[in-house]
């Protein structure tokens, strides 16, 4: 069996720079989404421009972060390892349809 620090090591093993940046992408996405939730609840929902700058940033990481993950998975060479690819692509993912629904919402609120 192999230890913890081996499993790790084994899992980034082969992993390009392109989608450790996707992943990290959209773990900054989410910090951005409960950094500007907290901040929200902190200004009872009269936080302003800033919030909404700070979603659509968000939102445009998701997609560069998406793109950078799904580029490396859809390559065909034989060394390729998709295990950090398909956690960057969920994670970029799920955030930007989350933030589509947020923005959905809230322009159908103001309507």
């Amino acid at each position: 069996m192999l230890s913890r620090a081996n499993r790790i090591r084994m899992f980034f093993k082969g992993t390009p720079a392109s989608v450790m940046t996707a992943a990290l992408l959209g773990m900054m996405s989410v910090v951005i989404f409960f950094a500007s939730a907290v901040l929200s609840v902190m200004e009872r929902g009269n936080a302003g421009l800033i919030l909404g700058v700070m979603g659509v940033g968000a939102m445009i990481l998701d997609v560069v972060g998406f793109s950078l993950a799904v580029n490396h998975a859809r390559s065909k060479g034989e060394d390729v390892y998709y295990g950090m690819s398909l956690v960057a692509v969920i994670l970029n993912g799920a955030m930007f349809i989350i933030y589509m629904i947020f923005y959905i919402f809230g322009f159908l609120i103001s309507l």
